[in-house]
């Protein structure tokens, strides 16, 4: 039996990391607006103004990851939808490869470089799923049939 999971794996790994990155965002957002005595709103806005370039490239890495992810889950057993799943895997990687610039120019450290190398890893996997969809949908494959049927699209 042949297995249809590369997509969904690594979409589900872009989710959580874009969570959690999402979530320390937030959590920070809101620690600082406890100490200041601000709202969310107000906190967020003072979060982003203390940003750096490189951690707002990265921070919209995060999002598109997390967003990629979400497609990738619910596209991974249409195959026909693995073009979409390689162009955003890319322009994710892409975004990765921008942070990398960017932090290098403001200032290189190991967090930075592990960063990027991370963030590119999964994207990768991410448009090898992909990759693995468009050619199942060039030679006319259709998806196994599962137990409980085919939930998610």
């Amino acid at each position: 039996m042949r297995r249809y999971n590369l997509l969904k794996v690594s979409s589900i790994i872009l989710i959580i990391l874009g969570a959690l990155n999402l979530g320390s965002v937030l959590a920070v957002a809101l620690d600082i607006g406890r100490v200041l005595g601000l709202g969310l709103i107000n906190s967020l806005q003072v979060y982003f103004m203390l940003l750096d370039k490189s951690n707002i490239v990265l921070l919209a890495c995060y999002v598109l990851g997390f967003a990629s992810g979400i497609y990738g889950v619910l596209s991974s057993r249409r195959f026909e939808r693995g073009r979409v799943c390689v162009i955003l895997g890319a322009v994710t990687i892409a975004l990765f490869i921008a942070y990398l610039i960017v932090a290098i120019v403001e200032g290189f450290s190991a967090a930075y470089l592990a960063n990027g190398i991370m963030g590119a890893l999964f994207p990768a996997m991410y448009i090898a799923g992909g990759v693995q969809n468009m050619r199942r949908a060039k030679n006319g494959e259709q998806p196994p049939e599962e137990c409980f049927g085919n939930r998610l699209g």
